[in-house]
């Protein structure tokens, strides 16, 4: 799957990784038929990476071995990606909303 250019798909891809780790926040309540607008359903995936992150960082501390810190600095590094692409798709976006 292309990591975040046109997210379409479910925003699960972390989840057994973010297990105990979701904000205390509850999102606002939507009308089933009410569907996500491409800006938001961007943020929802950029707040998903960005709590990947974090959960990462945190083993991090911990991980000792070579391949643990190995998998850990890759995951992240894909992560790091898919933000800067998310949020330059964003920056492209308002500028076009902007011009218009």
């Amino acid at each position: 799957m292309a990591c975040c250019d046109e997210i379409e798909s479910s925003h699960t891809r972390h989840a057994a990784c973010l297990v105990g780790t979701h904000a205390q926040r509850t999102p606002p309540v939507r009308k089933e038929r009410e569907a996500m607008s491409q800006r938001e359903t961007n943020l929802l995936w950029l707040k998903d990476l960005l709590d990947h992150l974090r959960a990462c960082q945190k083993q991090l501390q911990w991980a000792e071995d070579t391949e643990a810190v190995q998998v850990l600095t890759d995951t992240m590094l894909r992560d790091l990606d898919c933000c800067r692409r998310l949020c330059e798709g964003l920056r492209r976006r308002a500028r076009v909303r902007q011009a218009v």
